[in-house]
């Protein structure tokens, strides 16, 4: 199937119009990705200057589409908008009622590194970057209210990574940069888990619980540093590249966590009480398909502690194999399959010398972002191979960063994506919409 769409530039209210066309073609061939056609929901009108970022997604029980993004301004001129209206990062929001196709632009807004959660009939959106904040819909997207403050102080990142029901609370991880160190370290950030009880007004600072600070750098300090496992792959520094580039490799440490609750009463980490939650992190250590682990318990007065995993012999767990844990991942888990959902980046070349690099390529040899794919797995240790989702078959471009939702029989993700005109694969020039049709056949 292929599918072209355009773009039309909207205003706030106006409608986004994506026309295209669809023509039947032969079975794909074995291996082929799964879905390679895309919607456009973004498309930059300077690639040079401002990229794409963050994407949102979300479906209601009526079947529509919530979609959200970041746009990052490295120009002077950005739809003539001020710099010191919202800073470096602008966002977006917008609602889909035909799957996808086409999307109706509803809002500017100043809250980065968002997450939509549901709440009964309202959808909240959930984020900040210097303190914590949220908006709030209650007619399906249309129109939003907020920002309310609900931390006002420190300094926050994340992904678009997932959120978990439980209990009647909903819980979630966003990222706290404890310390701002130059050249830039992970070891610093603290996964910050924080929930809310359903049906609760989450407009409220008090309607919140938040964990403990926990950072990259605590857990080593508790626990050591790994052993044997090759972490951190490239010494620190900067790496000559062909062209005379330089590729920085910093300290490691953990980032852009995903919250996850085993439900399986057979698996090892099975909590019958329902107060542990396991935190996969992406781990920049150099090398790939590792990613970072911790663990949040809940205690009887509902304070949350972030700790480290250990292993029945006792050791720590700090990092564990993961397909595509070296660069930003999404998991969600689908109640109808009882299985996790995994989106990632697939490595396919990182183990070439970084002098024969192709000049196009994005840093080190584990930041490859041309080829993403879909696993899935019954416990998140054990992954399976589901299939390639896209491969831009150009290391220059990627499909990379993406929010996912099951909608029946169908998984739509929404990537953060750089084209031909991309200033490289990570300045991302687009936000392309992406449907896998009768996903669940996909297990074996």
């Amino acid at each position: 199937m292929k599918r072209r769409s355009f773009l039309t530039t909207a205003v706030a209210g106006a409608a986004v119009s994506t026309t295209g066309c669809t023509t039947p073609g032969p079975s794909l061939p074995r291996n082929a990705p799964l879905s390679n056609d895309y919607s456009l929901l973004w498309n930059s009108p300077q690639p040079a200057n401002i990229q794409s970022g963050k994407p949102l997604l979300a479906v209601l029980p009526s079947g529509r589409l919530v979609a959200g993004h970041n746009i990052s301004q490295r120009g002077k001129d950005y739809y003539n908008f001020r710099e010191d209206d919202w800073g470096m990062w602008r966002n977006k929001l917008y609602y889909s009622d035909d799957r996808g196709q086409n999307w109706n632009h509803t809002a500017d807004h100043p809250v980065t590194n968002g997450r939509l959660i549901f709440n009964g009939d309202d959808i909240y959106l959930f984020g900040g970057a210097d303190g914590m904040q949220v908006m709030r819909s209650q007619d399906q997207g249309e129109s939003w209210t907020g920002p309310y403050a609900i931390i006002p102080d420190g300094i926050w990142y994340n992904e678009p990574t997932n959120h978990l029901f439980s209990n009647g609370h909903v819980f979630l991880v966003m990222n706290k940069i404890t310390r701002q160190l130059r050249p830039a370290t992970r070891g610093t950030y603290a996964p910050v888990v924080f929930s809310a009880r359903v049906g609760d007004d989450w407009t409220q600072p008090d309607a919140w619980t938040k964990s403990n600070i926990y950072t990259f750098d605590d857990a080593i300090a508790e626990h050591g540093s790994a052993a044997m496992v090759g972490i951190p792959f490239y010494p620190y520094g900067f790496h000559a590249a062909s062209g005379g580039d330089r590729r920085p490799m910093y300290k490691i440490g953990w980032w852009e966590p995903n919250i996850v609750q085993i439900s399986d009463p057979e698996h090892l980490w099975y909590d019958p009480d329902g107060r542990t939650f396991h935190i996969f992190q992406r781990a920049p250590v150099g090398k790939t398909n590792i990613a970072a682990l911790c663990k949040a318990t809940v205690a009887d007065d509902g304070a949350i502690k972030v700790s480290l995993q250990l292993a029945p012999s006792g050791e720590s767990m700090l990092f564990v194999p993961f397909p595509g844990g070296h660069g930003m991942f999404n998991i969600q888990y689908d109640s109808e399959s009882k299985l996790y959902w995994l989106l990632s980046q697939q490595s396919y070349d990182s183990m070439k010398k970084i002098e024969l690099f192709n000049p196009k390529r994005w840093n080190l040899g584990h930041h490859e972002r041309h080829r993403f794919a879909l696993h899935f797995s019954k416990n998140c240790v054990d992954w399976c191979f589901a299939g390639l989702l896209a491969n831009t078959e150009d290391v220059g471009q990627s499909r990379h960063c993406a929010s996912f939702v099951f909608d029946g029989s169908d998984l739509h993700w929404l990537s953060r994506s750089a084209g031909p005109q991309a200033k490289n694969a990570h300045d991302a020039d687009m936000i392309t919409f992406h449907t896998v049709h009768n996903f669940r056949d996909l297990v074996y």
